[in-house]
């Protein structure tokens, strides 16, 4: 059964690549959440439960464009550390050593209703983006994380 937007997070990216956007999308929404089902016959019901699927994708030319993708809130720790989970989510793991693309940002998210009600830290995040030099930019540039990075 497809994933309801009800019930993940939509992550907006945009990317570039010399291959097929779709085909990139699809490969980032399996790796950020289940990976292959490696198991034998088919994936169980919890694996399932737990995929990342391809919501949208806006070619804006050849090998570049916008992703939107659902994340299931079942593979996110909402109650007890939202933040964290959400940001792991949509930053962490595998996507960035992704030898799919040559550029990814992530430049929006949403999130459904019931994670909208959760606490959320009230620290202000300004001097973190002032300090990363952040001010009308995407929220994540990898090229600017590499250059914070070294």
């Amino acid at each position: 059964m497809p994933l309801s937007p009800d019930d993940a997070v939509i992550a907006t990216y945009y990317i570039e690549t010399n291959q097929s956007l779709d085909a990139v999308a699809r490969a980032i929404a399996e790796t950020e959440t289940t990976g292959r089902w490696s198991g034998p016959g088919a994936g169980t019901t919890l694996f399932h439960e737990c995929q990342g699927e391809v919501y949208a994708v806006r070619e804006q030319g050849p090998g570049r464009g916008e992703i939107d993708l659902l994340f299931p809130l079942v593979n996110m720790n909402i109650k007890e550390a939202a933040f964290p989970s959400l940001w792991l989510t949509l930053v962490g793991g595998g996507t960035h050593a992704l030898l799919a693309y040559e550029k990814s940002r992530v430049v929006d998210f949403r999130l459904p209703s019931q994670a909208l009600a959760l606490s959320w830290p009230k620290t202000p995040s300004v001097r973190k983006w002032a300090w990363m030099d952040m001010h009308n930019s995407p929220i994540m540039d990898s090229d600017r994380l590499s250059r914070i990075n070294s």
